[in-house]
């Protein structure tokens, strides 16, 4: 029974490398001339595989295959956009988890597969916590959300040398299985109705201790598309908090995040206040348009409804601008001054509005005959 037992998981091992074998082998043929771009490495595949699944393969091993881990500077790494790191490493075929991720990432949502990168750290076979953080990637394939880190998949690192050799345990992994040894900061994205938190990690737990949660990671992920930057870095921050502090990588990561929720604060504050000016400027625009209408003495007659909405509707703007510049929080010093300008200038507006809405609204009120006194009694100043 025994001997049965190995035999079949050998028999699924070899089936394993098997299946994959033709889709290695034509990745393998791919021209150099079609590796200067991740466009052209996504027509080479696109050209020779249809089916998700293969294309998925082909992408998962040309990035494991081509790229060699760059041992000698994974600790001195510069400051690279998403397309600076990606043209990096396709000309030096060297990086790290970074690298791999990236180009990972950006090859399979070019094919069209939903792909993401995610953050966290991880453990050796012995149960060592890593002093790095890492970075691999998830994609939904036919509905279902797999795991996939290219940089643990493309060999291993043993005495400082890199040594190349596909492992397949780290394609298209079952998130049950890959919990084991990736622990991502963001219990989002461990894809479980109980995710474990970073004690139970550190004691190899899969599954949470606490078996009354019930997290519906499936509905948390579609609830993102509809989710401003700064509110998915809000709820980030907080699952992150929630989830234990238990090492400095992620002290250093919520930090990071912080950072993020100030710049996202300053930036739509900022966006903010521009909208402020626009409708200030307007509503000005429209009281000088009634004051122009007032020194004509309110001729051509209009009722007395459309004649108070003269005023009443840039007066409404006025007080929604003067609410919303005192909301203001996160300000720029440098636009501290200018905000201080502006709250001052609709402050002086607003005299003007309450004055001019007083005799619109003792002007209704008069009989017809008595209106054309008024005019008398006022001289209107811009």
């Amino acid at each position: 029974m025994k001997n049965y037992f190995l035999l079949v998981l050998f028999l699924i091992a070899n089936l394993s490398v098997g299946q994959y074998e033709a889709i290695d082998k034509k990745m393998d043929e791919m021209p150099v001339k079609s590796e200067e771009s991740t466009t052209q490495v996504v027509d080479y595949i696109n050209l020779n595989f249809t089916s998700v699944d293969d294309k998925a393969r082909a992408a998962f091993y040309w990035t494991a295959s081509t790229i060699s881990y760059d041992v000698e500077n994974m600790l001195n790494q510069p400051k690279q956009t998403p397309d600076e790191r990606i043209s990096r490493v396709l000309k030096s075929k060297k990086g790290v988890c970074m690298h791999y991720a990236q180009v990972f990432y950006d090859i399979m949502n070019k094919l069209n597969i939903e792909t993401i990168l995610i953050d966290g750290y991880t453990k050796d076979m012995k149960g060592k916590i890593a002093t790095l953080s890492h970075v691999w990637c998830a994609s939904k394939i036919n509905n279902t959300w797999f795991l996939f880190d290219p940089t643990w998949g493309s060999g291993y690192v043993n005495d400082s040398k890199f040594t190349k050799k596909i492992d397949n345990k780290f394609y298209k992994a079952e998130p049950k299985s890959f919990i084991n040894r990736h622990m991502p900061f963001d219990y989002l994205w461990q894809f479980s109705n109980k995710p474990i938190n970073n004690q139970e990690f550190y004691d190899s737990k899969s599954e949470a201790t606490d078996k009354t949660m019930n997290f519906d990671y499936l509905k948390e992920i579609d609830n993102l598309k509809n989710l401003s930057e700064l509110e998915k870095t809000q709820n980030r921050v907080e699952r992150i908090q929630k989830n234990g502090l238990k090492n400095k990588l992620i002290l250093d990561i919520l930090d990071f995040e912080k950072t993020k929720i100030s710049f996202y604060n300053q930036k739509k504050d900022f966006n903010k206040l521009d909208e402020i000016v626009a409708d200030f400027n307007e509503s000005n625009i429209k009281f000088n348009e009634f004051l122009n209408y007032k020194n004509k003495k309110f001729i051509p007659l209009v009722s007395d409804e459309d004649l108070k909405s003269k005023i009443q509707i840039p007066y409404e703007l006025l007080l929604k601008c003067i609410k919303e510049s005192n909301e203001l929080k996160d300000i720029k010093r440098e636009n501290i001054t200018i905000v201080t300008n502006l709250k001052r200038a609709m402050n002086a507006s607003k005299i003007k509005f309450d004055a001019n809405l007083k005799f619109v609204d003792e002007f209704i009120s008069k009989e017809i005959p008595e209106r054309a006194k008024m005019f008398m009694k006022t001289t209107t100043r811009r």
